[in-house]
């Protein structure tokens, strides 16, 4: 046959043939040169083939060692290269294929240590109409990690027939089903880890995918116009289901009858419509592909998902999904990892800039992709001002949307911090509420410093008094250095003012904070000092301090509050000429209504005179 070799980071040997061989040979010379292959893709284009016995045995002369030892060992062979070896049968146009017994015989000597480190794939592509068969032992002692066989029949083989005495990691059929035979079933003996079959069918239902006896099965489905899903409930071993491009909508009763089913825990849907209340009868679902042509997401239709742990959204285009489904998206995830802090997601694609997008990649803390960051940079900020969603009402992204991570700079995302992250999560989390996190944090680290708004506070005998400026009621922030010094200074010390007793009282008594909130009229501080007259040298130096850090939080929220009224600015400009247009619809409406009726009136109820001036005059009529 005509081979030709392809050297890259593994070995790859690729022979085709038009003539009828009945098995394959390697060369002495050949097998002396050493030459190692980790992957082989043969195709026969023959119309009459008969598979003997032992048809490829001799390929593995052609693998490459696992031992290193002076006799058999190849300098340039590395650990990657010989991890793996990959078989690839390839017959096309054939009209007969006969397989006879003991064609893949111990093939992968599983039996053999070294052998069991490698990943061991067998590919059997017969893409052919024509007719494929085989004897009852045609299989027989063949041990893989992995089987995939391509084809549109193997006839009425049952599957005991055809995989008995077999040992198989993963098998995979395409394009066609086996069914099981009690009968044979009494005396098969194969060993299949797991199987996935995949075609087309007009009903998903067990009559197109029979039962078969390996420990996990995988049923993938394409363009099915109708399911019965009642038919699956004594599949005890179905692990997953895929449904991809199906012709009906999925409901609430769409998988009625996998609820009884424990193992089915993985499922594929590419539909463009998911109903309310579809996930209701398969809660145990653990992980969840959504596939390129979703369009739409009811509001309930993601519910009953309690025990996910991987969604996969990568396929999706978030642009061709509605804004009532992206939104009902972003919610759904951020409900789940608030719930499930270990929940996995995969984030889809995003192409035209949007808001949702934004949030859905913060809070999974993803970078965009370089397209979507040089076209969407300069609009952030205004596109989550105007989105509809009000899951993303007030979420604010960050000013370099290549780097999510830039929400630790501001204090709003903090992945070691359980409350910043839900804060992040949850758009009706009110701004301040984060602050008096980040307050919090700042005094249990150093209790002499106080810090509210990231304004720092004039410094005041022996505690600190802190003013917020932006704060609407007058309100008093104490801080005393420690309750040691308190209770030493007690007998000597004069207060110079208290504002209200009272609130003192009000004070729980498990309260061990030294941290001190008086509401006061006036902004004179609590201290207790027992030396008036060094207080009062202190407080002017003070009140100067003081008065320069209040002229640079002055200019600091008068920049917030510019920015902020530009912000208002904008929206009022806008608000304005929708007013206007809105205004000038009616106006014009109005008129055409005017015209209208002018028009009815004209032609139907204008009074109608004769016409003045001569008349005619009567045949019998004299003049």
């Amino acid at each position: 046959c005509d081979c030709h070799v392809h050297l890259n980071d593994y070995g790859q040997l690729t022979c085709e043939t038009y003539k009828s061989i009945s098995s394959i040979v390697i060369k002495k010379e050949i097998v002396q040169s050493r030459i190692y292959f980790n992957s082989y893709i043969l195709t026969f284009r023959v119309d009459n083939l008969n598979i003997s016995s032992q048809f490829i045995s001799e390929l593995s002369y052609l693998f490459p060692p696992l031992t290193s030892n002076s006799n058999n060992y190849l300098s340039q062979i590395t650990p990657k290269d010989v991890s793996f070896i990959k078989i690839s049968l390839i017959f096309s146009h054939f009209q007969q294929l006969h397989f006879q017994d003991y064609v893949f015989y111990e093939l992968f000597d599983q039996t053999n240590q070294y052998q069991q480190q490698r990943q061991t794939t067998l590919n059997l592509e017969m893409s052919s109409n024509g007719q494929i068969t085989m004897n009852p032992m045609a299989f027989y002692k063949l041990s893989v990690g992995q089987l995939i066989i391509h084809a549109s029949s193997l006839g009425d083989y049952p599957f005991e027939y055809v995989f008995n005495n077999t040992n198989i990691g993963d098998l995979s059929i395409e394009g066609f089903t086996l069914k099981s035979n009690n009968t044979l079933k009494q005396s098969y003996n194969g060993h299949i880890k797991s199987a996935k079959f995949t075609k087309m069918a007009e009903t998903l239902s067990s009559e197109e995918f029979p039962m078969i006896p390996v420990k996990s099965l995988t049923i993938e489905v394409h363009e099915p116009r109708k399911i019965n899903s009642s038919t699956f409930r004594l599949y005890d071993n179905l692990n997953g289901l895929h449904i991809i491009q199906p012709r009906f909508n999925l409901d609430n009763t769409t998988f009625n009858g996998l609820q009884h089913l424990r193992n089915l825990e993985t499922m594929v849907l590419d539909c463009e419509t998911i109903k309310s209340d579809t996930f209701h009868h398969v809660q145990r679902l653990r992980f969840l592909t959504l596939g390129a042509n979703l369009k739409i997401l009811s509001d309930k239709s993601l519910n009953h998902l309690k025990h996910l742990e991987r969604l996969d959204l990568s396929k999706i285009l978030l642009d061709q999904l509605s804004v009532t489904s992206r939104c009902i998206l972003a919610k759904f995830i951020t409900n789940h990892i608030k719930s499930t802090p270990s929940l996995i997601v995969h984030p889809p694609q995003g192409e035209g800039c949007d808001c949702i997008y934004d949030y859905i990649l913060t809070i999974l803390n993803k970078n965009p992709s370089s397209y979507y960051m040089d076209n969407c940079k300069d609009s952030q900020q205004e596109r989550c001002l105007l989105s509809e969603c009000n899951v993303v009402q007030n979420f604010r992204p960050p000013l370099d949307i290549s780097s999510p991570t830039s929400f630790l700079e501001k204090g709003q995302y903090n992945e070691s911090s359980p409350f910043d992250y839900l804060r992040i999560i949850d758009g009706q989390l009110a701004e301040s509420v984060g602050n008096e996190h980040e307050q919090s944090n700042e005094h249990q680290q150093s209790p002499p410093y106080y810090e509210p708004h990231k304004q720092k506070s004039p410094i005041s005998g022996n505690g600190k008094s802190i003013y917020d400026s932006n704060s609407d009621s007058d309100t008093q922030v104490v801080i005393l250095s420690s309750a040691e010094d308190r209770v030493v200074n007690a007998h000597s010390a004069m207060p110079l003012f208290l504002g209200d007793s009272s609130a003192l009282n009000k004070l729980p008594e498990s309260h061990s904070s030294t941290l001190l909130v008086v509401e006061t009229t006036t902004l004179d501080p609590l201290i207790y000092i027992s030396n008036p007259e060094q207080y009062n040298s202190k407080n002017n130096h003070s009140n100067n301090f003081r008065d320069e850090k209040l002229n640079i939080n002055s200019k600091h929220s008068n920049l917030e509050s510019q920015n902020h009224s530009d912000d208002n600015r904008h929206i009022a400009l806008k608000n304005e000429k929708w007013k206007w247009i809105a205004i000038s619809l009616a106006a014009v409406t109005i008129l055409c209504l005017l015209i209208v009726i002018t028009i009815i009136w004209f032609f139907t109820c204008r009074p109608r005179n004769p016409p003045s001036g001569f008349k005619l005059v009567p045949q019998s009529s004299t003049v």
